[in-house]
Order: C-alpha cells, then sequence, then structure tokens
C-alpha cells in the first residue's frame, strides 16, 4: 500500500506538477473526512436536540403510570396508535410509506389479484366428482324434500 501511494505521489508529480499537492488519495481522504465533520457539526445540535425531547417526552409518559388507572389508559392508548397505524397502513393514509415496496393495503390487493385468483384458477372444482356423486350431494343437501 505505501508504494502505491508513493508511485501515485510520484506519477501525480512528474505529470501534474502544478497541482499534485492537492490531488491524490491522501488529499482525497482528507477532503471527505472534512466534509463528514462539517455534516456530523451540523446535525449533531439537531439529532442531540431530537434525543432530549423524546427523553423528556418518554420520562413524563412514565412519570404518569404512577396508578393503576393511569397504566390502564396508557395501555389502552399504546393500541389505540398501534390499531389506528395498522389501520391507516392498509388504506394507504400514512405519510411514511414506502415508495420501493408495495405494503399495507396495496400488498394485500396485489396479493389478492395476482396470486390468489392465479392460484384459484388453477384448482379444478370438479376434480374427483362424477355425476353420481353430484347428484347425491345434491339429493343429500335437500334433505326430505
Amino acid at each position: 500500500m505505501k508504494e502505491t501511494l508513493k508511485s501515485e505521489k510520484e506519477f501525480l508529480k512528474a505529470n501534474y506538477p502544478e497541482i499534485h499537492k492537492k490531488h491524490g488519495n491522501q488529499m482525497l481522504a482528507n477532503t471527505l473526512q472534512n466534509i463528514l465533520l462539517m455534516h456530523i457539526k451540523e446535525t449533531y445540535p439537531v439529532l442531540r436536540k431530537e434525543l432530549y425531547d423524546t427523553k423528556d417526552r418518554l420520562e413524563n409518559q412514565l412519570k404518569t403510570l404512577k396508578t393503576p388507572d393511569q397504566k390502564v389508559s396508557f395501555v389502552l392508548g399504546l393500541l389505540n396508535d398501534v390499531c389506528k397505524s395498522y389501520c391507516d397502513t392498509v388504506a394507504g393514509n400514512r405519510k411514511d410509506l414506502s415508495e420501493s415496496a408495495l405494503v399495507g393495503g396495496a400488498k394485500i390487493s396485489q396479493i389478492i389479484h395476482n396470486e390468489y385468483v392465479e392460484k384459484l384458477d388453477k384448482i379444478d372444482p370438479l376434480l374427483d366428482l362424477t355425476d353420481e356423486k353430484i347428484g347425491n350431494i345434491l339429493l343429500n343437501s335437500a334433505g326430505n324434500q
């Protein structure tokens, strides 16, 4: 690896003497590192604030769970949230739905219209049924009428 970096430096110095100091593997690594550090400096405060806000919100929710009545209402609220999220997913009303794959109601519809119908069409409903068996079934279902 050291030899490769050395030969890269020599190549750049020989062929591009005016700009060789600003190019090459080491400069690329330094530039990428600086970009990453700038990105971290920009996003870290926002992420930290969101994390602390979430922590505070969850701690406040935990404080409300002091009595059994509050625990029941909290769990009921969670179940309602899950139920609403499920219904929204099936109905296609979620804002965070995947753009790369079918989910929820769209996936269910695809399965019913493509896979289920295709498999249903392959079933022979009269397989192993003779006219005599069909006649017996009809007579048996009619009872004594």
